[in-house]
């Protein structure tokens, strides 16, 4: 069985795009669940009325009081019946093939229990801003599996490009929900950290970006704002490991990336952009090269726009 779990909130504007998208499927899920955390926008109101025209039947369940977006992707997740379970946004699209290719890899694949996908990044009116793929060596269309390590070192794979495994989600369900972390980060966490996280290079859907996303890139914020959600990503980092050094009873390798994860960011606040490329060239067991790149062209940018 397979099911498609959404979390939606004020998502009036794209919302049936987004459902329009999965009911045009080569192959069509079995169920879409949908939470709605208390949307004071037309959100409901348009659900209720797509109803007679689904080609597949949704649930939709109505938060009496607002949840949050982690824990209303938790409760859409805890609702689902599949074996296998996608997770959509409120304001995607997603490519014909999405979950043929994917049930197929799933199904061929029993050890995997997150697979995520290539993405298109979209603007708010669904022109191309550019394609963001992952590639080895050049290489494309091709099963990768996701370390621990490598994961937390570049923890890049969006929810909305993600299916995973009933049993995964279980586990998701069951963990301690204090921690506020982004769903997708704790479920390709968790999974990796089982040897199951896998990345298929290959576009499978568009990511819309616009001014109300709730995570977005920082490829099309304003540098202010960019500049700001990449300090909040390094201070959120830095409260997730020290996390994970409690609930993975700590090793040698998360006291270091937690420690080189609390240098970064007071480097990058403290805009030492000489001192931040030094440190990072010496520590690129902990950053990827994509991540440097950005950290640096941030401030300089931020630099030259003083």
């Amino acid at each position: 069985m397979i099911s498609v779990v959404m979390a939606t909130y004020n998502g009036e504007k794209y919302i049936r795009q987004q459902l329009e998208s999965i009911w045009n499927q080569t192959l069509l899920p079995d169920e879409i669940i949908i939470s709605d955390d208390s949307s004071t926008d037309c959100t409901v109101d348009i659900l209720h009325s797509l109803k007679t025209l689904a080609k597949v039947p949704y649930c939709l369940f109505q938060n009496p009081k607002r949840l949050g977006y982690v824990e209303n992707f938790r409760h859409a997740i805890s609702q689902a019946h599949g074996d296998i379970i996608f997770l959509c946004d409120q304001d995607d699209l997603w490519f014909p093939q999405k979950i043929e290719i994917c049930n197929q890899i799933l199904s061929e694949n029993p050890q995997i229990l997150s697979l995520s996908t290539g993405i298109k990044l979209i603007d708010s009116q669904d022109r191309p801003i550019k394609t963001v793929c992952y590639g080895w060596m050049g290489k494309t269309h091709r099963l990768k599996k996701v370390s621990w390590k490598l994961f937390l070192r570049h923890p890049k794979y969006p929810g909305m490009a993600m299916v995973i495994r009933k049993e995964l989600a279980e586990e998701f369900n069951a963990s301690i929900s204090s921690f506020s972390y982004p769903h997708d980060w704790q479920l390709n966490e968790l999974a990796s950290f089982k040897g199951g996280m896998y990345y298929l290079d290959t576009v499978l859907a568009s990511y819309r970006q616009h001014s109300s996303n709730t995570v977005g890139t920082l490829s099309n914020m304003p540098i202010t704002r960019s500049i700001q959600k990449r300090e909040e990503y390094l201070l959120n980092m830095c409260s997730c490991l020290y996390y994970l050094e409690k609930a993975r009873n700590s090793s040698t390798y998360l006291n270091r990336l937690s420690s080189f994860y609390r240098k970064r960011y007071k480097l990058f606040h403290d805009n030492k952009v000489v001192v931040l490329f030094i440190y990072s060239v010496c520590h690129l067991q902990y950053i990827s090269v994509r991540s440097l790149i950005g950290d640096l062209y941030l401030l300089f940018k931020g630099k030259w726009r003083k």
